[in-house]
């Protein structure tokens, strides 16, 4: 993806989650590629970049409970989906509303990344 200048590519789901020793669970169940365009946002590194989205700009504590709270969603997926014996399919389909849900919330501003707003 091209830079933007005042903005960084933010992956929805985080790329730590799939990446890794141990990727979790639901990339094995689902096929979904954590790189896919679907999964990535541009979010602004300052308030100045645009007056609503949540703000990227780097990793921190926020960002870190952000990455926390996302690998609970992605359990709770995972344990229903088990529980209901979802197809690859609909683990994928899942995978996918988790994301416009939270490109939504993102895109509003109602997620917290950054300490700058």
């Amino acid at each position: 993806m091209p830079k933007i200048d005042g903005f960084q590519l933010h992956h929805i789901i985080p790329k730590s989650l799939a990446e890794g020793a141990k990727p979790h669970e639901i990339f094995k169940l689902s096929g979904y590629d954590i790189h896919n365009m679907k999964n990535t946002i541009y979010l602004p590194t300052d308030r100045q970049f645009h007056p609503i989205r949540s703000i990227h700009s780097g990793y921190n504590k926020l960002h870190a409970q952000y990455n926390a709270d996302m690998r609970v969603q992605l359990d709770d997926l995972v344990s229903f989906g088990k529980e209901n014996n979802w197809t690859k399919e609909q683990y994928h389909d899942a995978m996918q509303n988790l994301i416009n849900d939270t490109r939504q919330d993102l895109r509003k501003g109602k997620i917290k990344l950054h300490c700058k707003g």
